[in-house]
């Protein structure tokens, strides 16, 4: 069966970005456009090659992080500016280096505990952790994965800048969301950072910090986007995360992860923000910049 012109070109895309020449990947998403195709739509093509691009010198798997967050960032988009968001995407994804596919085994174990992930994964072993993942997966279910890794993740909130259940929550997201796809690069791309990591021990469960009530819930929101610089961004997106992969965790866990979320933000204290002197339009600079095509 004949590939179509439409998929021919796409597959033009991919190899682009994965070749990390920015000016051909460019030239064919605008054409791709140009010819009809929907911007979502190739945005929703590219999961496969995001998930192996890299944020250097940071281990942290930035860039498929934000292709899931894109969901929610496009629909607020004002008419016409999805193809230019777009190519700023594609830019970004083509001009970064790629992390080394890992090649898929034929045949996955069975019988697979997640200790076994954590055990491979302590060994640093990439292949063999997303081949025990893949088979955890399909034993359990994805939720049941999504849940094991959020809980792994946790322990590490402090040496990671959160980022080990930033990063995971919305990988996960995505991979879950995406029935049409196939999961191994989103597994690849989780199995190589907790590796890197070193995130092997899941942690005891914790259960010490009362935050239950608007109050104590008000407290922590009002110390976590106190402060300046990463740190206290990084403390407003991890709660975001925990929120937004709530579904996939039990009442125990959930209480389990905003407790390591809370310890997350050690000593800091709250303090009252003000807007005066901030713009008061947004900067648009950036977008405008890219080239434009309409969606």
């Amino acid at each position: 069966m004949r590939s179509s012109p439409t998929e021919i070109t796409g597959k033009s895309l991919l190899e682009a970005i994965e070749a990390s020449d920015v000016d051909r990947a460019l030239e064919i998403c605008v054409k791709m456009v140009n010819q009809g195709a929907d911007p979502w739509k190739i945005h929703l093509s590219l999961f496969p090659t995001v998930q192996r691009v890299q944020n250097p010198p940071f281990i942290n798997p930035h860039l498929p992080k934000m292709y899931s967050i894109y969901r929610e960032l496009v629909p607020h988009l004002s008419e016409g500016r999805t193809g230019a968001f777009l190519s700023l995407e594609i830019r970004e994804y083509a001009r970064r280096p790629k992390m080394e596919k890992i090649p898929r085994v034929n045949r996955l174990p069975s019988h697979v505990g997640f200790k076994d992930v954590e055990t491979a994964i302590r060994a640093n072993d990439p292949g063999k952790t997303v081949a025990l993942m893949a088979a955890f997966s399909n034993q359990e279910s994805g939720p049941e994965f999504a849940r094991r890794l959020l809980l792994l993740g946790s322990g590490y909130l402090n040496s990671s800048l959160g980022h080990s259940v930033s990063c995971t929550a919305f990988i996960l997201s995505e991979m879950l969301e995406r029935t049409d796809i196939d999961p191994w690069p989103a597994l690849s791309a989780l199995a190589f950072y907790f590796c890197k990591g070193r995130f092997h021990t899941t942690p005891a469960p914790k259960k010490s910090n009362p935050f239950t009530g608007k109050q104590a819930s008000d407290h922590h929101m009002l110390r976590a986007t106190s402060g300046r610089g990463f740190a206290a961004l990084h403390h407003t997106i991890t709660r975001y995360a925990i929120e937004r992969v709530r579904r996939f965790l039990g009442q125990e866990d959930y209480i389990h992860m905003v407790n390591a979320w809370i310890d997350f933000l050690g000593d800091k204290r709250e303090e009252r923000g003000s807007l005066e002197g901030a713009a008061s339009e947004p900067a648009m600079g950036t977008i405008s910049s890219t080239r434009d095509f309409r969606s």
